[in-house]
This record gives structure tokens, C-alpha cells and sequence, in this order.
């Protein structure tokens, strides 16, 4: 089906990572349809420096809690699950721990064939 005709996505179905040219692409796939309005992200820096994705609207927690990354951008991405009162209000969260206080989201982050998030993570 077609981005539009795909229904409103309720579960992850995979999270991966590649390295590419400039930087760390992390991928994350849902079993529908999402969009942007449905996606924010922060950014916490401090000791600790970290890129939070939370995805509302999913409706059950991730396989994996923690992948490890190590590359020069990224330590590790975890994943959480934060259920709430309504399915519209539960999210799940996607962290990317950032090697270095330095390390960004470079470019935007993309929804590609309606299900499917790219965000590229480099050192600008």
C-alpha cells in the first residue's frame, strides 16, 4: 500500500544502524504509517549527552531495550516503553546516547515510504 492508504503505525518493528558518510544513520521501522506530527525530539547535553525520539501513538514496548553502537558519533541507542491512560498519549522512546558533546542530528530527520524514520547523527 501506498503511505496514505497504510494505517496509523502501533508498533516498531525494527531499529537499526549503518555507518555512512558523515556519521551514524539510524533507522527506525514501524508496522504502519508515521509522520512527523507524531514524532519529537529532544536534545540533552550535559555529562551525558543524549538525542530522545519519542514516537507517540505505539502501542506495545520494542524487542530490544539497548543496542550498542560505538561509533564515533553514538555509544548506544535504548528504547523505552512510556504506556499512558490512551493509546494517543503512549510513546515509545528512542535514545541515542551521543559519543561526544559535540555529536548533532545532521540534516533532518526524514520518514521515508510513510513508515519508516532516518536520522543521521554526525560531528559538525
Amino acid at each position: 500500500p501506498t503511505a496514505r492508504r497504510l494505517p496509523p503505525a502501533r508498533r516498531v518493528e525494527d531499529v537499526q544502524w549503518t555507518r555512512s558518510r558523515g556519521g551514524t544513520r539510524v533507522t527506525i521501522t514501524t508496522d504502519g504509517r508515521i509522520g512527523r506530527d507524531r514524532v519529537s525530539e529532544l536534545k540533552l547535553g550535559g555529562e551525558q549527552p543524549r538525542l530522545v525520539l519519542r514516537l507517540r501513538g505505539i502501542a506495545e514496548p520494542f524487542r530490544a531495550e539497548r543496542l550498542a553502537v560505538a561509533s564515533p558519533e553514538l555509544l548506544q541507542i535504548r528504547i523505552g516503553y512510556h504506556p499512558a491512560a490512551t493509546l494517543e498519549a503512549s510513546e515509545l522512546h528512542v535514545v541515542l546516547d551521543l559519543a561526544s558533546p559535540r555529536a548533532a542530528r545532521i540534516g533532518d530527520l526524514e520518514v521515508l515510504d510513510g513508515r519508516r524514520l532516518e536520522v543521521l547523527v554526525g560531528l559538525p
